[in-house]
């Protein structure tokens, strides 16, 4: 296995510096796996991001890592794929200030759907301006932009480890 990093640095509100796939494909609203068929032990992650280059990106690392990953590009896709999609979603990397509906209302709405779910929010604004946003949402994890591939991986590796004690003790 390569070991790499990349940080990711948005330049404006819909692109990033970084272009993983030299013949960019339009954007799609959202993906799902082919198959309904998750492995039992397998997570699903659903990215939700409206910067396609970050979204393209976290599913490489994270199907890198053996996780399902479902990919959204504003709230309401975000919503639809989770519909659609059969087997239970276990985590939810958003971002905060995400098109069509904020990632923490994105989050409480999945949490009627999926009462364990973990959340990860992503940001690239302070800490104070967004800190009142994430407070409702329980049990979130907020990671600033620039992202670090390998703080990703760590931290959504401690953020299911920590769900795993939970699940071991229901």
């Amino acid at each position: 296995m390569m070991n790499f990093q990349v940080d990711i640095r948005p330049k404006n509100h819909h692109t990033s510096p970084y272009k993983l796939d030299p013949y960019h494909q339009p954007d799609i609203c959202c993906t799902i796996p082919v198959t309904d068929q998750t492995p039992q032990n397998r997570v699903t992650i659903l990215v939700a991001d409206d910067d396609s280059d970050v979204v393209r990106l976290m599913r490489l690392v994270l199907e890198d890592a053996d996780h399902t990953v479902l990919t959204a590009l504003d709230g309401e896709c975000a919503l639809a794929t989770c519909k659609r999609y059969k087997n239970p979603v276990h985590l939810l990397i958003a971002d905060i200030v995400l098109t069509g509906m904020p990632g923490t209302e994105l989050a409480q709405r999945l949490y009627t759907e999926y009462p364990a779910l973990s959340v990860i929010f992503i940001t690239g604004y302070a800490f104070e301006q967004v800190a009142a946003d994430i407070a409702p949402v329980q049990h979130a994890m907020l990671l600033m932009k620039p992202i670090r591939i390998g703080a990703l991986a760590r931290d959504v590796a401690k953020v299911l480890v920590g769900r795993e004690k939970t699940d071991n003790l229901l």
